[in-house]
């Protein structure tokens, strides 16, 4: 894993820029991101097998616990964890896909995932209903936003056999795995800033406002 005392000192420059940003009043994939199930599994190859490598604890981590799991590794302390994540039985096409991922391009739709996961946790009936406009221009906002401070640390692969409840082969898929991370600080700096200056039009109702600011007041508990 790569050195993190660069992120650190981008969060030094967000918290030194500004007050505290708590003071300012995600389809499948989104629960993917969140929570995984155990399933009965096997690897039976992996990325640097052939030469003596080992399946990295993060990708065994994030295949049984999911972001949760990564997230109280000691390593990831203070940081949150993002996964991209692609699979199929077409190992050329996802090496593509793993050699096509760019921070820069491809962390705004994975942290847009999770925002909007947390919106949709916390609603009680149709989001556009909850939320209103808001909702849908802040899944906007938060996928064209540039996100400061957001690093790659591992991508890896392995291929897989799942097995059914009777224990017979199910299906036989690659699954290729990017993990990207970002202090905590440095990211709740940029996500309040982002979804306290959405202005949507029609403006929502004032029980819309309440809703939407019940969730932004807490944010980031369970996030």
């Amino acid at each position: 894993m790569k050195n993190k005392t660069l992120l650190a000192g981008i969060a030094l420059l967000f918290i030194g820029c500004a007050g505290n940003p708590h003071d300012v009043v995600q389809d499948p994939q989104i629960q993917r991101q969140v929570e995984k199930e155990p399933s009965k599994s096997e690897i039976i190859d992996y990325k640097n097998k052939a030469s003596g490598g080992t399946v990295p604890e993060w990708v065994d981590v994030y295949h049984r616990s999911g972001i949760t799991g990564l997230e109280s590794l000691e390593i990831y302390e203070g940081y949150y964890v993002f996964i991209s994540e692609n699979s199929g039985g077409n190992f050329n096409a996802l090496e593509q896909w793993m050699a096509g991922f760019s921070v820069r391009q491809d962390f705004s739709r994975m942290a847009a995932i999770r925002i909007e996961a947390r919106f949709l946790r916390s609603v009680a009936a149709y989001p556009d209903d909850e939320y209103g406009g808001y909702y849908e221009a802040m899944v906007k906002t938060a996928s064209n936003a540039y996100y400061e401070g957001a690093l790659k640390e591992d991508e890896f692969w392995v291929k897989r056999l799942y097995y059914d409840e009777t224990g017979k082969v199910d299906r036989e898929i690659y699954e290729f795995y990017i993990a990207v991370s970002i202090f905590k600080p440095v990211l709740e700096y940029q996500v309040m800033n982002l979804l306290t200056n959405i202005d949507p039009d029609p403006k929502p109702s004032r029980d819309q406002i309440h809703a939407i600011d019940r969730v932004r007041n807490n944010f980031f508990n369970g996030f």
